[in-house]
């Protein structure tokens, strides 16, 4: 009822590609920290293709550069 009716939520999302219309909420919110969690990326092939490989090494460059970033 209340999040329909109010138009507030709450979620738990990485800030990566954040709607300008959200915010994130910090320490300062009184919401406990959340644990890490783990990411695995599988390929359906012992040898992806070219194009499966290039997505890999862009996902990887990505999120290496946002984890990096959230950690200063």
């Amino acid at each position: 009822m209340g999040g329909g009716r109010f138009r507030f939520g709450i979620t738990i999302r990485t800030r990566l590609g954040l709607p300008q219309q959200l915010a994130a909420l910090g320490k300062a919110s009184g919401l406990p920290k959340l644990p890490e969690i783990g990411l695995s990326l599988y390929a359906a092939a012992a040898t992806p293709k070219p194009a499966v490989t290039r997505l890999r090494e862009i996902l990887l460059e990505e999120l290496s550069a946002v984890i990096a970033t959230a950690s200063r």
